[in-house]
C-alpha cells in the first residue's frame, strides 16, 4: 500500500509526506520514520509546490509512487543499490520513472575487464585483417616453403604467427627481410618475452627510446640483434623506453 499525506498548511508552506508501506510485496520498506507512522514506513518529504503539483496531478503521484515502489522492492530482491530515475516532460504528461540496481563493485570489475577483451578482441581483428598479415598458405608461399613448414617454424618460434578469434593464425609479412630470410634470433626474442607472440608483436610495432623513438622491428630486420634483445630485457624489467 502507498499513500500520501498532506497536512493542512499554507501552499507557500506546504509539506507533507509519501509514506511507503510495501504492502504489494508483503513487507514493509525500512527507512525513516516519523511519529505516528508505522515503524516499519519509509517517509519521504516533499515541500511547498512540490507538493501541491503533485497532489493535483493524480497520473503524476501514480507514477511516482510506483516506481518508488518498485525501486525498494528491487532493493529487497536483489539486496543492492538501486537508482531512481524520475524524468519530468514539458507537455505535463505522467513522468517516466526508470529503475536500475546499481553494479556491486565486482560486477564493476568484471564489466571492465569484459570490455577491456572485446576491445582487445576488435583491435586484434582488425590487425590481422590488414593487407601484409598472410595466411599460412600465403606466407607459405612468400618464403617458398609448405604449410606444414610454416606451422613448424611457428612452433619452434622461428616464425612470428598471430592467432585470432575468427581469422586463424596470420604471418606478418614484414618479418621477412629483404634478403628473403626471417627475423634474426626471433625464437631468443620469444624467449625474454614469455614466447606470447602478440607480446613479440607489441614489442617489435611499438616506438621505443632506444632506437630513437622508432620500433624495435626495423633494427632487428637490419641485423641488430643485441640492441633489441637488451631492449626487450629492459621491457621485462618495467623499463618501457
Amino acid at each position: 500500500m502507498v499513500s500520501a499525506i498532506q497536512k493542512n498548511t499554507p501552499r507557500s508552506t506546504a509539506r507533507g509526506v509519501i509514506v511507503l508501506r510495501g504492502a504489494t510485496s508483503g513487507r514493509a520498506a525500512t527507512g525513516v520514520h516519523s511519529k505516528g507512522l508505522p515503524k516499519a514506513a519509509t517517509e519521504v518529504t516533499l515541500a511547498g509546490p512540490t507538493l501541491d503539483e503533485l497532489m493535483t496531478r493524480t497520473t503524476a503521484v501514480k507514477s511516482v509512487l510506483d516506481g518508488v515502489g518498485r525501486a525498494v522492492r528491487q532493493a529487497e530482491d536483489t539486496q543492492r543499490p538501486v537508482k531512481l530515475t524520475i524524468m519530468v516532460q514539458p507537455d505535463r504528461s505522467a513522468p517516466t520513472v526508470d529503475v536500475e540496481t546499481m553494479a556491486a563493485a565486482s560486477d564493476d570489475l568484471d564489466l571492465a575487464l569484459a570490455e577491456a577483451r572485446t576491445r582487445g578482441a576488435a583491435r586484434a581483428s582488425e590487425i590481422l585483417s590488414s593487407p601484409d598479415m598472410l595466411s599460412a598458405d600465403g606466407f607459405a608461399q612468400l618464403i617458398g616453403v609448405t604449410r606444414e613448414a610454416v606451422r613448424q617454424k611457428a612452433a619452434r618460434h622461428e616464425a612470428l604467427g598471430l592467432q585470432g578469434a575468427k581469422r586463424g593464425v596470420r604471418y606478418p609479412t614484414w618479418q621477412v627481410t629483404q634478403n628473403g630470410s626471417l627475423l634474426p634470433d626471433l625464437p631468443q626474442l620469444f624467449a625474454v618475452l614469455g614466447g606470447n607472440p602478440w607480446a613479440v608483436y607489441r614489442f617489435l610495432t611499438q616506438p621505443h627510446a632506444t632506437f630513437k623513438g622508432k620500433p624495435p622491428l626495423e633494427a632487428l630486420r637490419n641485423g641488430a640483434v643485441k640492441p633489441v634483445l637488451e631492449a626487450a630485457n629492459g621491457v621485462t624489467q618495467g623499463d618501457f623506453g
